[in-house]
């Protein structure tokens, strides 16, 4: 939003200032620092209300008749239309900001003369020019007008009233939709943490955008919340800057929301209660009652010092009459508020002299802290506040829509026994319980059938139109497979060596020799050295024997376990291979070292192939389209990831005419065309610690040597504010803190608004191309185990991602055929989450260690996408059971397709303790003892990334050799000893082949049900 100064305000309020101005106070000076490291409440609040924005690097200074103003030329440019209509009543000084200040210091001081300056003394500025200013010593003195401005500031005029009321509104709006919420988690019994209740409000500000606008008519980017809204209960009620991270608790809850319209700050406090004592009842009427003495008593005339004796006189006689002993009377009733969320100066307190004037805005508040014998025991807090406009009659009060009687914010919890025996208690007829009577948990049991039956029935609808598709695909022959084919290594065609006299020199008679350069493991053979190229070799190992020694045992890949992917020499029709081979040595640690050679040549071969691959998988693309006429959207400082060239250096990302251009400080480029780009992501600044933009590809790109379906460009914002002494934010009088946070809060917002202005560009110059970015729906989010990290995963409307941290996570949910929530069995703690493919080739993608409290919400999330999911109580082998498919994807869809798959996976489970039943081909338990010990799979395995960045922790098995030939599934991960004892059976036990299935007997067995050891397999690391 373009910045401009409106000329009739600026007059009319400069006019005011000079008005006040006098004797001790005859020249007003605001120095504003830069935003970053400058303290100023009072400097930032001037500069609004005089240009209607805060100007940064800038001195303005007033007199009754003289105006001086330094600043860049830019802002000079924008004064320049009030210069012309204050130039009759006031000298207009304009100085242009350059390196070294003091000659244009020195000018202002000649003509102000040797008068007082008055300035917020009490606030630090930040950058050069502050720094200037204050080694500058040509100013003969310097005043604190801190009190001076807060008076000036006071009275709002009809336009600032304006303000105030839509942000009255706007805070209306926002805090019955935090009572609604905190009801409905009381009503379902959901446990729920104070900061999750913040969020949630705060999210809904965002996700109401445009009905907020419409009804109110407030101005895109001119409204946000003052501070993160804070929910107390449970004991806890310290006053804090943000909410804790403590589950609500039904006793005393305590809620403070507001927001900002324009600058302008609005607030309010409530407290509700859960199961109120009589006492408490008393105590809350007693405040209200207070309360409106102190609305009626800010008057025109009145000072504050009175209006808070009188209301203190009468809170202590009330609450005598109560007979509650040690009460804690508050030192303030509450404090102006407008341009500033807290003014000081204008405090309804006992010290305070200010006279109470019209159009003066206040914020009321009464509390009564650390008062006993609340609810379990504890010590609680009441309070209560609102913003209240004086005028000459009766105050008005702005947030008086908000709850505040005692009916309202008062609740009678039913306990289930309570409920169930109603003819038992007396009927009472002329006296009504007070307060909204609720019982949690028998409507906790309704709404969680009632949502179950509902979403039972739409996924049951789900299943009948996915066996549709399913069969109209079948009939289509749509059912997508991978395109690409792998080709089959010809061992004739693989040598090392043309001819014997190329072998190396070191060779030594009966040793193992590893060359580096050739790739070749030579072996020692019927009285010579017979190289194999080390993608031949499938594991090797050590074997101890003692004294004797020990041995090195060299596996191949033979024609049974590699399906036809490596060609083997015939002679007479019948294969020729080489299975194994064992040498002894008397060293023991010989064959150990040779172990380590080969891997580390493993290693070598294996990266060296990865970048050929990712070089012939990456498409053709068109050429970007440079702008070579008028002026091209740029956005500066932003980084890449992942990184090139100049690694984390800074560089500028512009829009072009069919694509993005990012350019290094280096002058390394790199091009992005639209048509490539199948996902635009936004992550929010004042969401999390980066705001960035995220590019997720159709067809990969090389970046740093490696092949990325992600591009994301990037800055950092920052994170939470912490103090190096340690200290905990426990004061919200504390000004350090306070503005701190307040800093961190202003540069998240403005570096959101540059980050939608810069999107909004690129979506309207991208039209043709359908661009459109997606926003993380943070409190549809939750977190899991993927790819050996903790993730929090948001959905977007057409994904489930996190660009947070890395390696990138992006799901397309529309190449999504089913999900699958597995190890759901009672008492379980987490559960994992399968997402499968519509392309069978691909492997499924599995989030594991989800808590079991999101199970709700993702079941939830997913049936609103339309996803159909199924449950069953232990980790599928998905290999298998794609596999199984994929033999007859005829008799796979006439069968039933999923839902007859997944239904007979669950049937099994309930059999596992039928010894007849035999073991399912898609259990991922099996039984050491089947299978030979010569057919382990390679202890030299590495998960491989599909081609979207979307992979599996499930390893691959020996039979699909489409990686293994090029070494891609070889690692460091080798022997036991670098394994965790619950690595060991799950790694074992994936190495044997599974066993056919065994013909179901007749009847069902009558046997236990099987235990939680024999439905979960070992966890996953």
């Amino acid at each position: 939003m373009d910045k401009k100064i409106i000329a009739d305000v600026f007059q009319r309020h400069l006019d005011q200032l000079a008005s006040r101005l006098n004797e001790d106070i005859p020249a007003l000076c605001i120095l504003s620092g830069k935003e970053d490291g400058s303290i100023k409440p009072k400097t930032k609040a001037l500069f609004v209300w005089l240009f209607g924005y805060d100007m940064i690097e800038t001195v303005f200074i007033a007199t009754k008749k003289q105006i001086f103003y330094l600043a860049s030329e830019k802002k000079l440019q924008m004064m320049e239309e009030t210069k012309q209509r204050l130039g009759g009543r006031y000298e207009v000084h304009f100085y242009k900001k350059v390196a070294d200040n003091r000659e244009s210091f020195d000018k202002i001081r000649q003509k102000l003369g040797n008068v007082k300056l008055g300035m917020p003394t009490t606030e630090q500025q930040a950058g050069t020019l502050a720094t200037e200013w204050y080694d500058y010593k040509g100013w003969s003195q310097i005043v604190d007008a801190s009190q001076f401005i807060s008076d000036i500031l006071a009275v709002k005029d009809d336009q600032e009233q304006a303000f105030i009321n839509q942000s009255s509104q706007l805070t209306t709006r926002l805090f019955k939709k935090l009572i609604k919420q905190i009801e409905d988690s009381i009503d379902v019994g959901t446990r729920i943490t104070h900061q999750d209740l913040a969020k949630k409000v705060e999210q809904s500000l965002d996700n109401d955008k445009q009905k907020v606008i419409k009804d109110i008519g407030l101005q895109d980017g001119l409204y946000d919340f003052a501070y993160t809204p804070i929910i107390q209960s449970g004991g806890n009620y310290q006053q804090v800057d943000s909410p804790n991270k403590e589950y609500l608790s039904s006793d005393v809850i305590i809620i403070s929301l507001g927001t900002q319209v324009n600058e302008y700050n609005t607030n309010c406090i409530r407290t509700l209660f859960i199961n109120p004592t009589e006492v408490q009842k008393k105590l809350y009427n007693t405040i209200l009652d207070v309360q409106s003495k102190i609305v009626g008593l800010l008057t025109v005339g009145n000072p504050l010092n009175q209006v808070y004796k009188d209301a203190l006189l009468m809170l202590e006689q009330k609450t005598l009459e109560l007979s509650i002993a040690n009460i804690q009377f508050p030192t303030s009733f509450g404090y102006g508020i407008g341009l500033e969320l807290k003014e000081p100066f204008l405090a309804i307190s006992e010290k305070s002299t200010h006279i109470v004037a019209k159009n003066e805005v206040y914020f009321v508040q009464v509390t009564l802290e650390n008062l006993p014998n609340g609810q379990k025991g504890i010590n609680y807090t009441i309070s209560v506040g609102d913003v209240i406009v004086v005028t000459n009659g009766a105050a008005n009060v702005t947030t008086n829509q908000i709850p505040k009687a005692y009916k309202q914010i008062s609740y009678q919890l039913q306990e289930e026994d309570e409920q169930q025996a109603p003819k038992q208690q007396p009927k009472q007829t002329d006296a009504p319980r007070e307060g909204r009577t609720r019982g949690p948990r028998n409507q906790q049991i309704q709404i969680q059938r009632e949502n179950e039956k509902q979403r039972q029935i739409h996924q049951e609808k789900l299943a009948k139109d996915k066996q549709t598709e399913l069969e109209q695909r079948l009939e289509q022959e749509q059912f997508i497979q991978n395109s690409q084919e792998t080709k089959a290594l010809e061992l004739e065609k693989l040598q090392c060596y043309q001819k014997p006299e190329q072998y190396p020199k070191e060779l030594q008679k009966g040793q193992i020799y590893i060359d580096n350069q050739k790739c070749a493991v030579l072996v020692p053979l019927l009285g010579t050295h017979i190289p194999f190229h080390v993608s031949c070799i499938k594991n090797v190992s050590k074997i101890d024997e003692g004294k004797m020694g020990a041995s090195i045992r060299i596996n191949f890949f033979t024609s049974e376990t590699t399906a036809g992917q490596i060609q083997f020499p015939q002679i007479d029709g019948q294969t020729i291979f080489i299975k194994e081979l064992q040498y002894r040595s008397k060293k023991s640690d010989r064959p150990q070292n040779l172990i380590l050679q080969i891997k580390q040549l493993q290693k070598k071969v294996k990266a060296e192939q990865q970048v050929e691959r990712e070089k012939q998988h990456v498409g053709e693309l068109e050429p970007l389209v440079v702008s070579k006429t008028g002026r091209k959207p740029i956005f500066k400082d932003l980084k890449v990831r992942p990184t090139f060239g100049s690694g984390k250096a800074a560089g500028i990302l512009e829009v072009h005419q069919n694509g993005f251009r990012y350019v290094h400080q280096n002058k390394e480029q790199l091009d992005i065309v639209f048509k490539n780009i199948k996902h635009y992501i936004y992550q929010s600044p004042e969401q999390d610690i980066i705001a960035a933009l995220h590019f997720h590809l159709h067809s990969p790109i090389v970046l740093g040597k490696r092949k990325t379906h992600d591009v994301q460009f990037y800055c950092e914002v920052g994170g939470a504010v912490e103090h190096l002494e340690g200290r905990r934010k426990n004061n919200r009088n504390d000004d350090d803190e306070i503005e701190e946070e307040e800093r961190l809060r202003v540069h998240r917002k403005k570096m959101a608004r540059e980050f939608e202005v810069f999107i909004k560009t690129i979506e309207e110059m991208g039209a043709d191309y359908k661009i459109q970015f997606e926003k993380p729906f943070r409190d549809l989010g939750f977190e899991g185990n993927w790819n050996r990290a903790r993730l929090f995963l948001q959905p977007t409307h057409n994904t489930l991602m996190n660009v947070v941290e890395s390696p990138f996570f992006i799901l397309t949910l529309s190449e999504v055929e089913i999900c699958c929530f597995e190890r759901i069995i009672p008492g379980i703690k987490s559960f994992d989450l399968v997402f499968v493919f519509k392309n069978y080739d691909k492997q499924v993608l599995r989030i594991e260690s989800i808590d079991i409290k999101d199970l709700e919400g993702v079941k939830n999330w997913l049936d609103r996408m339309n996803l159909l999911f199924f449950e069953v109580a232990q980790n599928l082998v998905w290999k298998n059971v794609l596999a199984q498919i994929q033999k007859d994807i005829p008799g796979f869809v006439q069968d039933g397709g999923w839902t007859n798959i997944l239904a007979e996976s669950e049937e099994e489970e309930g059999e596992d303790d039928d010894p007849e039943a035999g073991d399912s081909e898609f259990s991922p338990e099996q039984s050491e003892e089947d299978g030979d010990d010569d057919d382990d799979d390679s202890d030299f395995t590495e998960d491989d990334d599909d081609d979207d960045g979307e992979s599996d922790d499930e390893e691959d098995e020996d039979d699909d050799l489409s990686d293994v030939l090029d070494l891609n599934n070889i690692s460091d991960q080798d022997d036991d000893d670098d394994e965790s004892e619950s690595d060991k059976p799950r790694r074992k036990n994936k190495s044997k082949p599974q066993s056919k299935p065994q013909p179901k007997p007749s009847q069902k067995p009558t046997s236990a049900k099987p235990t939680q050891q024999q439905k979960r397999p070992p966890p996953r690391k």
